[in-house]
């Protein structure tokens, strides 16, 4: 996980590692999308996911989204096409926001 004042961006092949690892990133369910740019790419492996929240101000909700690259070469696919009619839902980590809201003393 790389993070500095505008940008936090995460890389990697199972998203339950956010929960696991108690990462302050927001965990995206793709749905049936995931499924989608596999088949697409003919790839049996687990895709590798990034996520970036980028913030544009300390007191708004940052900006989130997302990239599939195949795991065996690096390339960047195409999920814009193959899931324009799929649902998405980012699920913004309320732990971390909250943290940034308190005062420090």
């Amino acid at each position: 996980m790389f993070t500095n004042e505008v940008y936090s961006i995460i890389l990697y092949k199972d998203r339950e590692c956010i929960t696991e690892l108690n990462l302050a990133m927001p965990e995206i369910d793709f749905g049936q999308c995931y499924k989608k740019v596999k088949e697409k790419y003919e790839i049996s492996f687990d895709l590798v996911v990034a996520i970036i929240d980028k913030t544009s101000d300390k007191k708004s909700n940052p900006i989130t989204s997302y990239a599939f690259y195949n795991p065996e070469n690096g390339d960047k696919l195409d999920a814009e096409n193959a899931c324009k009619e799929e649902v998405i839902i980012v699920k913004e980590n309320i732990k971390s926001l909250l943290n940034e809201n308190v005062p420090q003393m």
